[in-house]
């Protein structure tokens, strides 16, 4: 079987902070944090990834930092991005960064910390409280999707595809009755769990 993951999220992993107060670099537990970020992505389904280390460059200063990169396929991409948001925002105590960098669609976004993830999770989860101007019942089924993934069920991506396939019928009622994709997924996310 030939499959082609053609999104490609890479995130950047820094090995040390810089020390405002000491101004010099302080050491961090950068290898305890991709650990933890392994076992949080293996838990949502995303079980293949490669770190490499490289040597980053910000304000004239040169530091060490691991790229943890993994691939996968569109709706894969949305659901890692919110996840490594979250991610780095609830164990921001163990980098210490001032600002996190991730690679995506050939991309470079730098993420302040204030402003990194209190409004990404909620601004999705509100858009699909409404029903959306959907091209086709794919899209909505790629709404639901990514609501079990990031919803508190935590469901794999793998489980939650089985999931909408199996209630494929009510999600088309759901669609053609103009139900927000936010309802549909709750019912089917309760329905399976």
């Amino acid at each position: 079987e030939h499959i082609e993951l053609k999104e490609k999220i890479t995130l950047h992993i820094p090995q040390v902070a810089w020390g405002v107060k000491q101004k010099k670099f302080i050491d961090v537990d950068y290898q305890r944090y991709e650990q933890m970020l392994i076992t949080h992505l293996d838990r949502i389904g995303f079980t293949s990834l490669h770190i490499i280390e490289a040597v980053g460059y910000y304000e004239k200063r040169s530091y060490k930092e691991d790229l943890l990169t993994i691939f996968c396929d569109e709706i894969g991409r949305e659901i890692v991005l919110l996840r490594l948001l979250s991610f780095i925002s609830r164990n921001d105590d163990i980098l210490k960064q001032e600002k996190y960098a991730i690679e995506y669609n050939g991309v470079l976004h730098i993420y302040n910390m204030g402003e990194m993830i209190s409004n990404v999770e909620r601004r999705f989860f509100e858009s699909l409280d409404v029903f959306k101007d959907y091209k086709n019942i794919e899209e909505y089924k790629h709404d639901i999707v990514k609501w079990l993934v990031l919803s508190s069920w935590h469901y794999s991506q793998e489980i939650a595809n089985r999931y909408v396939e199996e209630d494929y019928t009510y999600i088309k009622m759901s669609f053609e009755n103009k139900v927000p994709a936010a309802d549909t997924a709750a019912n089917v996310g309760y329905a399976c769990g």
